[in-house]
């Protein structure tokens, strides 16, 4: 397996009946082995959780209606996963694993209940998918 990335859960993931500067132990999330070529989540699965890649890296996939599947990337160690499925509740793309890999699951609900209360990391929720969004613009102006 790949070296552990850096841990988004340390940073933005904090125990509501904590103080707001403890952050929660990593141990407190369910952490997941995927094995290569097992999915984490599939298109159209219901958004439960977000995904800290902790080790390893998987691919990202869409298919659109005609069947064609297109890589739409790889996210290494350190990744924050399903991120796609905010906006409907469901995942729009596949993520697989390319080599034996580790996930802690994070719950959405959780996550939210938790937003509500802690604007600061709310707002580090915010910048992930903003730099996401940023890395995909990145993208395309280098395809273009």
């Amino acid at each position: 397996m790949a070296a552990a990335g850096a841990c988004f859960v340390s940073d933005l993931c904090r125990d509501a009946g904590n103080d707001a500067h403890q952050p929660v132990s990593i141990d407190a999330f369910p952490r997941r082995s995927i094995r290569r070529g097992e999915s984490l989540y599939r298109a159209g699965d219901t958004l439960v959780n977000l995904y800290q890649l902790y080790a390893g890296s998987v691919k990202q996939r869409f298919t659109n209606y005609a069947g064609i599947e297109q890589i739409v990337s790889f996210p290494m160690a350190g990744a924050l996963l399903g991120l796609d499925g905010i906006e409907t509740g469901k995942y729009t793309c596949d993520a697989i694993a390319l080599e034996d890999s580790l996930v802690c699951a994070l719950p959405f609900s959780d996550l939210m209940a938790r937003f509500s209360h802690d604007t600061a990391a709310a707002l580090r929720l915010n910048r992930a998918i903003a730099q996401e969004a940023n890395q995909y613009r990145h993208l395309l102006m280098v395809l273009a």
